[in-house]
């Protein structure tokens, strides 16, 4: 999406724009920072429920609700990050900050889950397996055309997750 378009999607005038962002690299790598904030702020929010298994549905929900709020850029930034282009390479840079917020969440599931006794003892070195599934189930998320609903996606992911660490 050209900063014309940005713009024009903004209601403000190209010059306004690039008062504020130089370069569509800076706009994108701002942009990516505000999705990390968010990520953080559902992933705080997220209250610790009594077992690893509704803790690790609240997580799934916690980084839905955010892709859910804008698809598109969602989408726009997995794009970015997929290019060899300075600016794909600062975008997968962000993009690493966020899967390294949800493994470290997921790593403390998974040894939650473990002492619970409902995932095998292997879970926890798993965690980036785990991750890159959460990643690839909200890139599946960005790109649902409709409003799937999200406590049935949730559940659906999460029960699938669980299942593949017992």
């Amino acid at each position: 999406m050209a900063m014309e378009e940005i713009a024009a999607a903004a209601g403000i005038a190209r010059s306004t724009l690039y008062v504020y962002f130089p370069s569509r690299s800076d706009l994108l790598h701002a942009a990516t920072g505000a999705m990390y904030a968010e990520f953080a702020e559902e992933l705080r929010k997220a209250a610790p429920a009594p077992t690893a298994v509704a803790q690790l549905r609240s997580l799934i929900g916690a980084l839905v609700v955010v892709v859910d709020r804008d698809r598109k850029f969602f989408r726009l930034l997995l794009g970015a990050e997929a290019s060899p282009s300075v600016e794909g390479v600062a975008i997968g840079a962000a993009l690493a900050n966020i899967a390294i917020a949800i493994n470290a969440e997921t790593v403390a599931i998974l040894q939650r889950g473990v002492a619970e006794g409902c995932f095998c003892a292997t879970a926890p070195a798993q965690a980036d397996l785990v991750g890159q599934q959460l990643l690839g189930a909200l890139a599946v998320r960005s790109s649902e055309v409709g409003d799937a609903n999200l406590e049935n996606f949730v559940d659906r992911i999460a029960t699938f997750l669980a299942q593949a660490l017992t």
